[in-house]
């Protein structure tokens, strides 16, 4: 009977998350533990009842959700006083749960004005709830290609020395499975540098520039990195600069070709 009834239950939860996908446009995506069936229905219940609250909640801008505190122009601040300023408005989001992300360093001017003119006229649910935490991407509005770039490069050169192929998979131009994109441009590919290395036991990648030349990228990386050769088990290692190329696709930055230290010739 137990097995029935979680049957049904699952079933139940099935039609549920399918109503919220259509509802409210929910996502749900698998994890590696299986939920009971009882506690699913009850976090979906509390999903829905979240999502009916942010639907139903009145919009209002930031400024006035934060209680509309007053606010100096840019060019009224001295100088020295900026940073004072610029801390007591984020105190004051934080207070009111609302989080701004600079990732990259900012003068305090810029991200004085950032705040007042940008996000203080941003349109939010006036909604409150304990734990939940707004939270503003300076670079979702003022992107940084170079930056994009050379983020999508740490993470391709991460995926090689963890040896993560559906991340390589994502980062290859066109998507093309590891197997069929060439690393190099020597005509190199991937299991030509994998297939001869056991295992990985040691690496580092630090990048030292970046540049773009419109939907094109450079970026050049310090690397080192230290193995188990596979036919011998003897340690092999390399040092020196990786230089990847990168292509804007679908908004993305994808690796085109890549020469690494130590990189087999191919076989």
């Amino acid at each position: 009977m137990a097995g029935d009834e979680d049957r049904i239950q699952r079933a139940l939860n099935q039609a549920k998350r399918e109503e919220l996908r259509q509802k409210y446009g929910a996502e749900f995506r698998s994890g590696s533990r299986a939920i009971p069936p009882e506690v699913e229905s009850h976090w979906l219940h509390e999903i829905e009842e979240f999502e009916r609250r942010f639907d139903q909640a009145p919009q209002v801008s930031v400024r006035r959700f934060v209680g509309d505190p007053p606010v100096r122009l840019l060019g009224d601040i001295r100088p020295d006083d900026l940073p004072d300023e610029t801390n007591r408005l984020l105190e004051i989001l934080r207070c009111n749960n609302i989080e701004i992300c600079f990732g990259r360093d900012l003068s305090d001017g810029e991200m004085y004005r950032f705040i007042t003119e940008e996000i203080f006229v941003q349109t939010i649910a006036d909604l409150r709830i304990d734990g939940l935490t707004l939270t503003f991407l300076y670079e979702e509005f003022h992107p940084d290609p170079a930056r994009e770039a050379s983020w999508a490069a740490e993470d391709f050169l991460r995926a090689i020395f963890e040896r993560n192929d559906s991340v390589l998979f994502a980062l290859l131009v066109g998507g093309a499975p590891p197997e069929a994109s060439p690393l190099s441009g020597n005509g190199t590919h991937l299991p030509s540098l994998l297939g001869n290395i056991a295992a990985f036991l040691e690496w580092r990648a630090d990048v030292i520039t970046s540049t773009v030349d419109g939907g094109n990228a450079c970026v050049r990386a310090d690397v080192s990195w230290s193995g188990l050769d596979a036919s011998s088990l003897h340690t092999v290692s390399a040092s020196g600069d990786a230089v990847l190329h990168l292509r804007l696709q679908g908004g993305l930055w994808v690796v085109t070709a890549a020469e690494l230290p130590g990189l087999p010739g191919p076989r």
